[in-house]
């Protein structure tokens, strides 16, 4: 009787697990469509051109999707990956389905989705800036809140990762204007809605950004470890890592904790408010396998950038520079058109448009060379545009309120750069060249079509060098509509001048153009030419 239980047992065990097992296969040929969170409800497709969409499946399967009439198939490869274009469509308010099949079978569906405009916003704290935050908020939020305005949030904005992710944490999606919360970039939400009024399209805005970051966090590993132009940066931070003691940084991270922990105990006990928490408690605890916390170089690319990486876009507009303002003026434009480029590889396109805000006015003894140094890449990189800001800022905060002139400019740039529209006044005075002759320069401006206001007084924030080394205040003032003379107190030659080589310039700055853009600064060599 026991064997015969035992048999009985035995066969009853074999039936369960080829049930389970046949339940499992089941399960697999019926498996959901996975696409990353950038492609979920609310979405803005890119107008006039190909539009990628990627995602998994089944290894192998067919897949097939359907968009506003526009269909396209491709085979996922062994692990499942696929990757598919649509062809290029007009712009739509009219909110639509996109169907996807896997061998045949609707797998997925993704609602309210719009096409018009894509651009990516990256950068540090005064893109990541908050629209409620802003000088002006309720106005400017009131007057653009638009479902046409829509923008792809991740969330939480902290996340980083070793390696390249294939989709946004959980918390990621994509939010309409229409909403007012304000939690949007106010920089990003300005520009993208004068696009929106000037063409009565949708416009989406993919955010990837975060405060306190320098440039080597957003580019690719491939780019970190290889490039030449990121070099030094790899250099010092593999000196870091080598001297790096975890233990002691997490012991001093548990003690600052405490002592926090205590002030808010006591604070409540008087009845008081509770201390605002450092900045370290919430992103920038100790990791073991780095010294640099969430700043680790390449690890706000692989957490932010990668899972959006490729999906069709018009353009950049990026707001950076304050974490590495310390840096040598080349290292800076070094690192800066590196990150340019690798943005560009991983959107497969060399000369995508890249707008980017050059420093304001702030009390920062590096912030001049920064100015410079982004300057520099804008003349030596096709396709990259510069809004010059440094009549804005705040004296003391490294987070001025007034976006205000930010978002105008960027817009108007790409009013007139990326969508060719005709009289608009996008750029201050720049400099174009420099003459020197018998103690004094002759510098020329392009002027975007504009001309030289007269100052009130003499044109402040002009110095020469007559030794290539050291600057002096020198004189100037205006010649012609573009033109400004520079002289020296005596007859020495000239050997180069700089203009508002300063980092609170902001109540100095006097010389601008008819329609209140500032010249722009810059610094000229003569034995540099």
């Amino acid at each position: 009787m026991h064997a015969y239980f035992t048999f009985l047992f035995f066969i009853m065990r074999r039936f369960t697990l080829a049930i389970i097992a046949l339940m499992g296969c089941v399960h697999l040929t019926q498996a959901e469509i996975t696409t990353p969170k950038i492609f979920s409800d609310g979405m803005v497709l890119q107008q006039g051109n190909p539009v990628s969409v990627w995602g998994k499946s089944l290894p192998k399967a067919i897949v097939e999707v359907s968009f506003a009439g526009n269909k396209s198939k491709t085979k996922a490869d062994d692990q499942g990956k696929w990757k598919l274009s649509l062809k290029p469509m007009p712009a739509s308010s009219a909110p639509a389905e996109m169907l996807i099949y896997e061998n045949g079978k609707e797998a997925k569906k993704i609602s309210n989705i719009l096409v018009g405009e894509v651009w990516i916003a990256g950068g540090q704290s005064n893109m990541e800036f908050a629209l409620k935050s802003m000088t002006g908020a309720d106005k400017v939020i009131n007057d653009n809140a638009t479902d046409k305005l829509r923008f792809f949030l991740q969330w939480p904005s902290n996340t980083v990762a070793a390696e390249p992710q294939f989709d946004n944490p959980k918390g990621s999606q994509w939010v309409s204007a229409k909403d007012k919360s304000g939690a949007v970039s106010a920089v990003a939400f300005l520009f993208a809605s004068k696009i929106v009024k000037k063409f009565d399209i949708p416009v989406g805005v993919i955010m990837t950004s975060m405060s306190g970051t320098g440039m080597h966090s957003w580019v690719p590993k491939k780019t970190f470890e290889s490039d030449p132009r990121m070099e030094s940066e790899k250099t010092a931070f593999e000196k870091r890592k080598a001297s790096f003691d975890f233990d002691k940084a997490l012991a001093k991270w548990t003690k600052d904790k405490k002592n926090y922990e205590e002030k808010v105990a006591k604070a409540k006990a008087e009845g008081k408010p509770a201390p605002k928490a450092p900045y370290t408690f919430s992103v920038h605890y100790p990791r073991k396998d780095t010294p640099d916390g969430f700043r680790t170089p390449t690890w706000l690319f692989n957490g932010k950038v990668a899972p959006v990486a490729g999906y069709t876009a018009r353009g950049f507009i990026w707001y950076q520079g304050e974490n590495d303002a310390g840096k040598k003026r080349e290292l800076f434009a070094n690192q800066l058109s590196a990150l340019i480029d690798s943005w560009r590889a991983e959107w497969n396109k060399e000369d995508m448009p890249f707008l980017l805000v050059q420093l304001p006015s702030f009390t920062s003894k590096n912030w001049p060379e920064a100015r410079l140094a982004q300057a520099q890449v804008v003349r030596d990189t096709k396709n990259v545009f510069m809004a010059v800001v440094y009549d804005t800022g705040e004296e003391k905060d490294v987070h001025p309120k007034d976006k205000l002139a930010v978002g105008e400019r960027l817009s108007n740039i790409a009013l007139k750069e990326v969508y060719r529209q005709k009289n608009v006044h996008a750029f201050g005075p720049t400099f174009k060249s420099a003459q020197y002759s018998n103690g004094s320069a002759r510098i020329t401006f392009d002027m975007d079509g504009s001309k030289f206001t007269k100052p009130a007084g003499e044109i402040n924030c002009f110095e020469i060098t007559l030794d290539g080394s050291k600057w002096i205040p020198a004189k100037a003032k205006i010649m012609s509509p573009n033109s400004v003379q520079v002289k020296s107190d005596g007859k020495d030659d000239i050997l180069g001048v700089r203009y508002a080589h300063k980092d609170w310039v902001k109540p100095q700055l006097n010389l601008f153009d008819e329609s209140g853009l500032p010249a722009a600064p810059f610094e000229d060599l003569k034995k540099a030419r």
